[in-house]
C-alpha cells in the first residue's frame, strides 16, 4: 500500500486504458457467418491477450516490488512472465471451439479451464512478483484454491463471495440450475427464467462469475450449432474474469488496511472467505460501447470458429 501511495495513480491509470482502449479485435464476425475470420484477427486475438496479461503483470509487479529491484527490473520480468501466462490463456479460449466441434466432451472443458487457471495463475503470480510457477489458482463453482508448489506445498481455500451473491440472486430470478450441463462445462449452468428472458431483450445468453445463463429456447428457435455457439460465447466470459482478478493486485482499495486488520474479525472471516466483491461485473465495468468492446468481439471471434 505504501509503494502505491508513493508511486501515485499511473500505473493504475495504465491498467484502465489497456482494458477500456485497448482495441485489436473489430465486432466484424457476424453471428451468421460461422467461420469467417481472418488468420490476421488470430493473430490480434493472441496479441491481445499477450500484451494485456503482459501489462497487468508487469505494472503490477512494479508496484509490488522489492526493495533490491529497480521499477524498470521489475516491470520488464514480470512483463515477460505475465505475457507467457497470457499466451497460456489465449491457448485455453482457442481449444473451446475445437473441443466443440471436435468430441464436446466434459474432459475437454475441464482440461481447458484448468490450462486456463494455469495461465492465470502464471499471470497472477507475475503481479505479486513472485515466480511465475509459485503457485497454482483453481476456481471451480465459486470454491478459490490455491495450490503452493515452491519451497513446502500448501493447499488452502475460500469461498468467493461475489460468486456466492450471485447465486443467490437467483432465488428472485428463479432461473433452472441445469446439474448435468454444470459437470459438463465445469461453471454453473442455468437456465434462464422466463424474467431473465425478458430483461435480456433478445440475447440468448449472459455470463456472471463462475456462471452462465442460456435461454432453454435457443435450440429449439436457432438449432443445437447455435446453442453451442452461444454457450462457448459465455464460456469465454468466464475466462475474461480472471484477468480482473490479477489486475486488482494493482488497485487495491485504500480501506482494505483499516479493515482487515490484523486481529480483526473481518481479518479472520477473510481467512475462508474471499471479497472478491470488486470483482463481482469486472469485464463490463470499462466499457461504454458494451456490443462493440473487446470482451464482447473477443467472445463473437471465438464463437465462429
Amino acid at each position: 500500500m505504501q509503494r502505491i501511495q508513493r508511486m501515485g495513480l499511473l500505473p493504475c491509470l495504465a491498467l484502465f486504458m489497456v482494458f477500456g482502449s485497448f482495441r485489436p479485435i473489430q465486432a466484424q464476425t457476424q453471428a451468421n457467418t460461422p467461420g469467417d475470420v481472418s488468420h490476421s484477427t488470430d493473430f490480434a486475438q493472441f496479441g491481445y491477450n499477450f500484451l494485456v496479461s503482459g501489462a497487468i503483470g508487469g505494472f503490477s509487479g512494479m508496484i509490488n516490488k522489492n526493495e533490491t529491484q529497480t521499477y524498470w527490473k521489475a516491470f520488464y520480468t514480470n512483463f515477460l512472465k505475465a505475457s507467457a501466462g497470457g499466451s497460456t490463456i489465449y491457448a485455453a479460449k482457442r481449444s473451446l471451439p475445437i473441443i466443440r466441434r471436435s468430441f464436446d466432451h466434459a474432459a475437454g472443458y475441464w482440461a481447458s479451464r484448468a490450462l486456463m487457471n494455469l495461465g492465470h495463475s502464471m499471470v497472477y503470480n507475475s503481479s505479486l512478483n513472485r515466480d511465475i510457477l509459485e503457485s497454482y489458482y483453481l476456481e471451480l463453482y465459486g470454491v478459490n484454491m490455491r495450490f503452493k508448489l515452491k519451497d513446502e506445498f500448501r493447499f488452502d481455500a475460500k469461498i468467493s463471495l461475489a460468486t456466492v451473491i450471485m447465486l443467490s440472486s437467483n432465488f428472485y430470478f428463479q432461473s433452472h440450475l441445469n446439474l448435468s450441463k454444470s459437470l459438463k462445462y465445469g461453471v454453473y449452468y442455468f437456465d434462464m427464467s422466463q424474467t431473465q428472458i425478458d430483461i435480456a431483450d433478445g440475447a440468448s445468453g449472459f455470463a456472471l462469475r463462475n456462471m452462465i445463463f442460456i435461454d432453454p429456447q435457443t435450440q429449439a428457435v436457432d438449432g443445437l450449432e447455435y446453442e453451442q455457439r452461444t454457450i462457448i460465447h459465455e464460456l469465454i466470459h468466464t475466462y475474461q474474469f480472471v484477468d480482473y482478478t490479477s489486475s486488482r493486485n494493482a488497485l487495491h482499495p485504500v480501506g482494505e488496511q483499516y479493515i482487515f486488520t490484523e486481529g480483526s474479525v473481518m481479518k479472520s472471516i477473510s481467512r475462508y472467505v474471499n471479497f472478491d466483491l470488486p470483482l463481482l461485473f469486472a469485464p463490463y465495468s470499462f466499457l461504454q460501447e458494451y456490443e462493440n468492446s473487446t470482451v464482447e468481439a473477443e467472445c463473437i471471434f471465438y464463437q465462429e470458429k
